[in-house]
Parts: structure tokens; C-alpha cells; sequence
């Protein structure tokens, strides 16, 4: 299984994946929004279609949240969201030297 990881999803690939794992989709509006918006954006591909996404959000001078970290269920336990989170570390490794002083990860089941 070959994945492509990348720094970009739409917002209906944001709501499929979020209905995948059984999430309450945004509206179209806040979809949009939520991707537009996103501090740093991460996804993985597979064949074309998008398995896997973390965003990063922040007020761009003190504050980070990682959100929506989604694997689809097909996906999971294959260490996809591991890798989604290195690779935004991997991004927010000067943007946290630079700017933000701390970043809070939500855990949900």
C-alpha cells in the first residue's frame, strides 16, 4: 500500500472522512471554513482517494490545537495516524520556535 501524504484536502473530503468514523459533518459552510482556516493541514492518500487527515489550528501568536485527527476505519491501526501526527510536528517544529508557546492535543472516544 503506497501513501502519499500531502499538505491539502477539500471540505467534502473533510466531511466524508469525519462521517467515516461516525463524526457529525459540518455543514458545507463550516466545512469550507474549517479547511481555509486550518494553521497546517495534513492528509494521506491512497489510489486517489483521501484516508486520513490532521489539521492544526491557531490564533497565530500564542495558541495550537491539533484537530480532526481521522483515520477511515479501513485504515486504522496501520500507523497512518501516527504518521499524520509526526509530519505535523514536523511542520509546526519552527512556527513553535517562533511563535506559539504552547499546543494542546484533545483526546476523544
Amino acid at each position: 500500500m503506497d501513501i502519499c501524504y500531502k499538505e491539502e484536502i477539500t471540505a467534502f473530503q473533510l466531511n466524508s472522512l469525519r462521517k467515516n468514523v461516525g463524526w457529525t459533518s459540518y455543514s458545507l459552510r463550516q466545512a469550507v471554513a474549517a479547511v481555509e482556516n486550518s494553521f497546517i493541514i495534513v492528509s494521506a492518500e491512497v489510489n486517489g482517494e483521501i484516508i486520513g487527515v490532521a489539521r492544526v489550528i491557531s490564533d497565530g501568536g500564542y495558541m495550537m490545537h491539533i484537530v480532526d485527527v481521522i483515520v477511515h476505519p479501513s485504515y486504522q491501526r496501520k500507523g497512518i495516524g501516527s504518521e499524520l501526527l509526526i509530519l505535523l510536528g514536523m511542520a509546526w517544529r519552527y512556527v513553535f520556535k517562533k511563535i506559539c508557546k504552547t499546543i494542546y492535543l484533545y483526546y476523544y472516544e
